[in-house]
């Protein structure tokens, strides 16, 4: 609910400000997993994220010409608690790097990918059938799914 409803009570409170004065740019944060590939094991989460780039590109397009720029932006795993990233890799940003970039990027295409390594997957992955994506993405979570599992067994006998 928060990746759609605070996405549209947001822009509802920000945009005609921004169309009033003709200038603005509104970033929304989708991910690879709502726009690149089936997201197997986070299924609803992907869902959200489609959502915040469908209305990005839709609300570009409303506001083409007014002054106000939207971006729908399309990260893969960037450093942050959620992610459990805790440090930036080639393929991993940190979050001031990713907005670093996006932020350079303002005013080019609707879709951004700006850390050019999630471009080059998203490419990838976007030439896969989606049944061949959608298993690989499987695995890849499982993987993930069981490596947390495991840390958190460790930290709980730790306790």
């Amino acid at each position: 609910a928060v990746n759609v409803r605070a996405t549209t009570r947001m822009t509802r409170m920000v945009v005609p400000g921004m169309v009033e004065r003709k200038s603005g740019v509104v970033f929304f944060l989708s991910s690879a997993a709502g726009t690149v590939s089936p997201s197997p094991m986070l299924s609803l989460y992907g869902a959200t994220k489609a959502f915040a780039d469908s209305m990005a590109i839709a609300l570009s397009a409303e506001l083409a010409g007014s002054g106000v720029v939207v971006h729908s932006l399309i990260p893969f795993y960037v450093v942050s608690e959620m992610s459990k990233f805790r440090r930036p890799t080639f393929t991993v940003p940190s979050p001031e790097d990713f907005v670093e970039k996006a932020l350079g990027m303002a005013g080019g295409d609707p879709r951004l990918n700006p850390h050019w390594p999630h471009a080059a997957m998203a490419t990838g992955l976007g030439m896969m059938p989606p049944k061949q994506a959608g298993a690989y993405v499987q695995k890849l979570h499982a993987g993930i799914n069981k490596r947390a599992k495991r840390k958190m067994e460790a930290a709980a006998k730790e306790e």
